[in-house]
């Protein structure tokens, strides 16, 4: 048997040069399962590894994880989660704000100026003490748009959600460096979503190069559009859940 990480001829259930396990299968709902009961709260050396890797050449290792070099690779579910988390507790050192907190600031201040609207705000607040379940929402939203739009490529649904899943954590980790040099007020706060933007145009430009260079983009601009439509629709169900007009 050949190991899909590490190339080398061996038998039985693991690989005797890299330990990496003989039974390394397509990215499914199965996959994903595993990895979520198993994996998600492991905590080891390889979350360093993942975030150099995913920084230097993206597109490149990211396509041999999915043909099964993935031994080295962090799960992408504890990455996302361990970015999240250094994420949030970059900006709440420096007293920043995330996004989510400028928007939830800006529903709030919109419900409170209307007299015909009765909101709860409870809602709201659970939003801002959870906001790592909401980056966890992110990157499946993402996903379907991505899956829409590449979806004459050979990807499943569940590994456009691993690619995600991973970009979502990089572009975290991006932000979390830019706290802490960028004052929330500074005009110069664009610059890591301007960065994390074109983070995302570079793997997937690397991730999807057997497709022509033109209409990769085009895809790549048409997942944008469709995931902020995605987004505008959850806000949306979001604000009928939370308010009741008088």
């Amino acid at each position: 048997m050949t190991c899909k990480n590490c190339n080398s001829e061996f038998e039985g259930k693991f690989c005797n040069y890299c330990g990496q396990s003989a039974a390394v299968q397509r990215i499914n709902w199965r996959y994903l399962s595993n990895s979520i009961a198993d994996n998600v709260f492991q905590i080891n050396h390889g979350f360093l590894y993942t975030a150099k890797t995913l920084l230097i050449s993206p597109g490149k290792s990211l396509n041999k994880f999915f043909l099964g070099k993935r031994k080295n690779f962090y799960n992408p579910f504890a990455f996302l989660l361990i970015s999240t988390t250094l994420f949030l507790l970059s900006t709440e050192l420096f007293g920043n704000k995330t996004f989510f907190d400028e928007a939830v600031s800006g529903i709030r201040i919109t419900f409170n100026s209307r007299q015909d609207i009765i909101a709860d705000l409870r809602i709201l607040d659970l939003i801002i003490r959870n906001q790592t379940i909401i980056f966890l929402f992110i990157a499946p939203l993402f996903s379907i748009a991505s899956f829409l739009s590449f979806r004459k490529s050979s990807y499943n649904f569940s590994e456009h959600l691993i690619l995600n899943l991973y970009i979502t954590g990089e572009q975290l980790l991006i932000y979390s460096l830019f706290s802490f040099f960028i004052d929330q007020n500074s005009e110069l706060v664009v610059v890591p979503l301007v960065l994390g933007f074109l983070y995302n145009l570079y793997v997937y430009n690397q991730f999807f190069k057997s497709t022509n260079w033109l209409k990769r983009n085009l895809k790549f601009v048409f997942t944008y559009f469709t995931y902020i439509l995605l987004m505008i629709i959850s806000m949306v169900i979001f604000v009928l859940l939370t308010v009741s007009l008088k």
